[in-house]
């Protein structure tokens, strides 16, 4: 896959397709990552269900050892935030749920929201703590 921070629209495109979005424009930081901020509002537990297939759909695309995205509560209505970056030291891409700001206060560079829901608990992440990889 080329890295490019175009692909951060092409990303949101897709789940555009499937759910209602509304999307922040593309940001650029210091450090030379791009992130794209954008709403999911589902109305009823069949809507969440397929919000969660499309944005783990998303997640595992962009990062094949992917830990999960939180999608939120099931049953009613509620708008769930999301975040893809374009990790510009690590020149790859992550979704997360919440803010950038959650990803990059974050030692292992995921959200504390989706840690809780990792889907391979013990995962290394690419970072090191003293020498040694942080897992969650």
């Amino acid at each position: 896959m080329a890295y490019s921070p175009a692909k951060l629209v092409s990303f949101v495109d897709y789940v555009d397709k499937y759910l209602d979005v509304v999307r922040s424009p593309v940001n650029h930081f210091a450090n030379g990552d791009y992130s794209l901020r954008f709403k999911v509002t589902t109305s009823n537990a069949a809507q969440e269900l397929l919000e969660k297939q499309v944005l783990n759909e998303v997640n595992n695309a962009v990062d094949p050892n992917a830990y999960g995205v939180y999608t939120g509560l099931t049953g009613g209505q509620q708008t769930s935030t999301y975040t893809i970056i374009y990790d510009a030291s690590g020149k790859d891409y992550d979704l997360i749920s919440g803010p950038y700001s959650g990803y990059l206060n974050d030692v292992a560079g995921i959200s504390q929201a989706d840690a809780a829901h990792a889907t391979l608990p013990g995962y290394p992440t690419p970072h090191f703590i003293d020498g040694q990889y942080f897992t969650v």
